[in-house]
């Protein structure tokens, strides 16, 4: 089975895809294909990773919600006095950080999600713009929670339509009133130095590690004020203990950083070699309120627990139809092609991919502006840099003039994990002030094959409707 959206292998009874999250359909295996983002076990390892980052994201979100607006414990000292005067603030900007690296007998696979935030205490409301890469390719989940009615509003990849994912399973019995100010603080036996370790102090920042040991975990559990059980952690491979950085501002008297680090534990028989979360606060008390659109309110039901109920229909080869037109929204834009480049069968109305001499093509239309397309472009620049690539060098925004049009591009060069050779280029027109055609050409082989004059051959473009 091949992803309607990027191409990559899939397995029986997959749901989404592992390479791209797009909801899977069955599709004919291209035999031929043996690269390593298409082996099995190298997919089956992705499946898992992205499994975990959805349930990281449903759960955790909402349990960091529930923290954060909501639990009024604190820990000692100037921890203690920090968390509580976020307690009693309006609002802040939260980025949240996750960096996998897994492996799995010989393979390897690398993921990272990152969240940007806006937390509005307030109304009990919160944004979040995930994005999850891997293997090269990102996809975005943006995302409302709504914590008064206790439900989180996301867009699943490859869908256009909001989806609403109900948190009361996971917040019953929480209360959702931010009126109470009352101030709490830890138990006796987390107001110890052996739990509490001062690393660092700045000039305006101190660094603190928690400690929870194996003696702690299970106290956590056996006191009854807390919801905590101690052997659920197993699971996770924690249930020996395990650290968490925090880092106070001192000067603002907010956490200004937290760090998780469970890396170089087994899971499922998943070793993760990197597993570290890190969680950022900024703009304290100077963010907009938050105001969640009607079209999102309005979202269906997402039945998490129903997704492997999912009927997947299947296509033979002459239900896919090579075309040379992109279509989003009310826009339709044609394109010419030169011979010799090879469509892919899974290409969509929106999204579409070609390959030729060791290069491989993705079009799309993109929702964005041509700077905000290029942020993205510095934000995977960004991404590469904490997967420990190497050699890593990001062009200026070069221009291509063509067809009467204007196009801007950027060549992205770096050495991967495994120490291959990549380059990808990301090259733009702006249809409006709001739409973006977008071109990825990729080197697949690093062949050099990636120039201006084969760029060209994508840039013969007409907006015939708009």
């Amino acid at each position: 089975m091949i992803c309607k959206k990027c191409g990559s292998q899939l397995e029986d009874g997959n749901v989404f895809c592992g390479n791209c999250g797009t909801k899977v359909e069955d599709s004919i295996v291209d035999s031929s294909n043996n690269s390593p983002n298409n082996s099995a076990s190298n997919n089956n390892l992705k499946n898992a990773l992205i499994i975990l980052i959805v349930c990281i994201i449903v759960g955790g979100l909402a349990v960091l919600c529930y923290t954060l607006l909501f639990n009024k414990k604190s820990s000692a000292g100037i921890i203690e006095s920090a968390i509580n005067n976020m307690f009693n603030m309006d609002s802040y900007k939260m980025n949240m950080n996750l960096n996998l690296r897994a492996s799995e007998e010989n393979e390897e696979v690398a993921v990272n999600m990152n969240a940007d935030s806006n937390i509005d205490i307030k109304n009990s409301l919160a944004t979040f713009n995930i994005s999850v890469s891997t293997s090269g390719v990102t996809f975005e989940i943006p995302t409302y929670i709504d914590m008064a009615s206790k439900n989180l509003y996301l867009k699943v990849p490859g869908e256009e339509t909001w989806n609403k994912v109900s948190l009361t399973d996971y917040l019953d019995g929480i209360s959702t009133d931010t009126s109470s100010k009352t101030k709490y603080v830890f138990e006796d036996y987390l107001r110890n130095d052996e739990f509490i370790e001062k690393i660092e102090k700045n000039k305006d920042v101190s660094q603190y590690r928690l400690h929870f040991t194996k003696e702690i975990l299970n106290k956590l559990s056996e006191d009854e004020e807390n919801d905590f059980d101690a052997s659920a952690l197993s699971e996770l491979g924690l249930e020996d203990g395990f650290d968490i950085d925090v880092y106070v501002n001192t000067k603002g008297n907010y956490i200004s950083k937290v760090v998780l680090d469970f890396s170089n534990r087994e899971i499922s028989d998943v070793m993760f070699n990197e597993f570290v979360l890190t969680i950022e606060f900024s703009n304290i008390g100077s963010v907009e309120p938050i105001s969640i659109p009607s079209e999102v309110l309005s979202a269906e039901e997402l039945d998490l627990d129903g997704m492997d109920d999912y009927d997947i229909p299947s296509y033979e080869d002459d239900e896919y139809v090579e075309d040379y037109k992109l279509t989003y929204d009310d826009i339709v834009l044609s394109y010419n092609l030169k011979e010799g480049y090879e469509a892919s069968f899974v290409n969509s109305e929106s999204f579409k991919i070609y390959r030729k001499n060791g290069m491989r093509v993705i079009m799309t239309i993109d929702y964005d502006t041509k700077d905000s397309f290029f942020e993205n472009v510095l934000s995977e620049k960004e991404n590469l840099e904490e997967e420990g690539c190497t050699d890593i060098s990001l062009s200026d925004t070069k221009q291509l003039n063509y067809k009467d049009k204007v196009f801007n591009y950027q060549e992205l060069k770096y050495k991967d994990e495994y120490g291959n050779d990549c380059c990808v280029i990301y090259l733009c027109y702006e249809i409006d002030s709001e739409y973006v055609y977008s071109v990825e050409y990729e080197d697949e082989e690093n062949n050099g094959s990636i120039n201006e004059e084969v760029m060209k051959d994508f840039l013969d473009i007409a907006i015939v409707n708009q």
